[in-house]
């Protein structure tokens, strides 16, 4: 049967909705460009702000977004996801969406804020009450910007989507940096996350001219309702492990170290996680139209796995082996105290991106309930972690949590083998490349620094030696797995440039 190249899947094309090939790629275009932008406006705020706050004010909010995101996590955003599961666009029920999300948001915020007052009962966790006060007004400033999110994903708009993200971004980076300049401190980093929301707002009631009708259904939204429930409850877990991370670590280590432990897990995440979550958010509306259990989800889910695995791989092992120089590059040099913390960092955000790649892979596939399970596993690991191993320092806590990681990695794609979404060529293709060319490209270049004497410490030699490394990655995958390569390349928009710009033939 012939078939499309969905962006990085192949899909039947009897299967397949029309264009859906092209929206998939477009997908992942807008989501590398948008991608692209944000982390050089990220980049220019973090050398600003980590300039001119101290740990305490990054403790502080590694502590408050915790707890919003478990908020966010229960509210309507995971009954409004219901939208991009079902097949007929006369089943999304949008104005019975928008009237359930107004009860549910409104009845979080207010839950939120007496969260925040009992807060200031308590010495330990009363600096961090008023920012908690003020993220709870983001509850309801989400029932408007997540409504038009799953529009535009349901009509697969990327380029309206990325659009109002680029410029909702733009605009909190701005007000982060001109509040930090000006002297608010903490509050830099709270304010322009209530300003993201609101390109949304605007182009669904002054564009669009939407308006919500207060329609209500009960039938109507039983389906939506049952399906965010096994969501919301999956999803609770892994918020409850972050939040009693944030909690339990706020009391162990206090704000200053629990800040420096946040810009190290940042930085990381910034590096091999994100980027990853957002390739996956673009591919998962085209992935729940693929035909389950087909060569078409197989071959979807192999090119999915490679392409987390491939970046993050690398990235990570290039940013261990230059730690003192990006954290003196990006945060200075009082932040240096978060570099042995990097490498252990990278790796368990590297195996967070793996897990995520097979969460989403089963969810697209219907099955939710493993989802959860693997997120009782994260929830229970978590907190073991913290009770028995925190004492023994911050080392040791993220050693536990990598193990955690791997194991929890090796059973979602144990699933997607045993419910045919993946063949075991599939993971190890994607995974057993990656893994050769990165450890013998690592010991090239540790040879090669070593051999010549380079300096670890200084930003000149750290970025040398992440060029060379990713160099020699580049050209081990190019060498040792040209075809491997050749394929993924050819899921990507402008493929004909990065085949040319890696020397293949128009028939290689």
């Amino acid at each position: 049967m012939s078939s499309l190249q969905a962006g990085t899947a192949a899909v039947d094309v009897a299967a397949a909705p029309p264009g859906l090939a092209h929206k998939a790629r477009e997908a992942v275009a807008w989501t590398a460009g948008f991608t692209i932008f944000q982390d050089l406006l990220q980049f220019g705020v973090t050398l600003t702000l980590t300039r001119l706050l101290p740990p305490e004010a990054y403790g502080k909010f590694t502590l408050v977004n915790t707890m919003i995101g478990f908020f966010t996590v229960i509210s309507y955003r995971e009954i409004l996801n219901h939208t991009l599961q079902v097949r007929s666009d006369a089943d999304t029920h949008y104005q019975v969406h928008f009237t359930a999300g107004l009860f549910i948001q409104s009845a979080l915020f207010l839950t939120t804020n007496l969260v925040a007052l009992g807060m200031r009962l308590s010495p330990r966790y009363a600096p961090a009450a008023p920012y908690l006060h003020l993220m709870s007004l983001l509850l309801p400033l989400d029932l408007v910007c997540e409504f038009r999110v799953k529009m535009l994903e349901r009509q697969l708009d990327w380029r309206r989507l990325r659009t109002l993200h680029a410029i909702g971004f733009g605009s909190g980076a701005s007000l982060a940096v001109a509040m930090g300049l000006l002297g608010f401190g903490a509050w830099s980093l709270f304010v322009p996350a209530l300003t993201m929301s609101l390109p949304f707002a605007w182009d669904l009631f002054v564009v669009e001219r939407w308006r919500p009708t207060w329609e209500w259904d009960t039938a109507k939204y039983a389906p939506a309702w049952r399906f965010g429930i096994r969501r919301i409850g999956s999803g609770s877990l892994v918020s409850i492990s972050s939040m009693a991370e944030g909690m339990l670590l706020t009391r162990a280590v206090g704000f200053t170290e629990l800040g420096v432990y946040n810009r190290a897990i940042g930085l990381a995440a910034l590096s091999c996680q994100r980027m990853a979550s957002l390739f996956l958010g673009s591919v998962y509306p085209v992935l729940t139209r693929v035909p389950l259990r087909s060569d078409a989800y197989r071959r979807a889910s192999a090119l999915v796995v490679r392409t987390v695995t491939w970046v993050t791989i690398p990235l990570a092992a290039g940013l261990s082996i230059t730690a003192e120089p990006t954290i003196t590059l990006l945060y200075g040099v009082k932040w240096l105290a978060a570099a042995p913390l990097l490498p252990a960092a990278l790796a368990l955000t590297t195996l967070l991106a793996i897990v995520q790649s097979g969460y989403t892979l089963l969810l697209a596939h219907q099955r939710a309930n493993r989802c959860l399970a693997a997120d009782v596993m994260r929830l229970v690991g978590t907190l073991l972690a913290l009770v028995f191993v925190t004492p023994y320092g911050l080392r040791a806590y993220l050693a536990s949590l990598i193990a955690l990681q791997l194991v929890i990695a090796v059973v979602t794609l144990a699933w997607l083998h045993a419910d045919r979404a993946v063949s075991a060529t599939g993971i190890a293709a994607g995974i057993g490349p990656s893994v050769a060319s990165t450890c013998a490209s690592l010991a090239i270049v540790l040879l090669v620094t070593r051999a010549l004497g380079v300096p670890t410490g200084s930003v000149s030699s750290g970025l040398a030696t992440g060029a060379l490394f990713m160099g020699l990655y580049a050209l081990t995958l190019r060498t040792c797995f040209s075809k491997p390569l050749y394929e993924l390349l050819c899921q990507f928009p402008r493929r004909d440039q990065l085949l040319a710009l890696l020397r293949y033939s128009p028939a290689a």
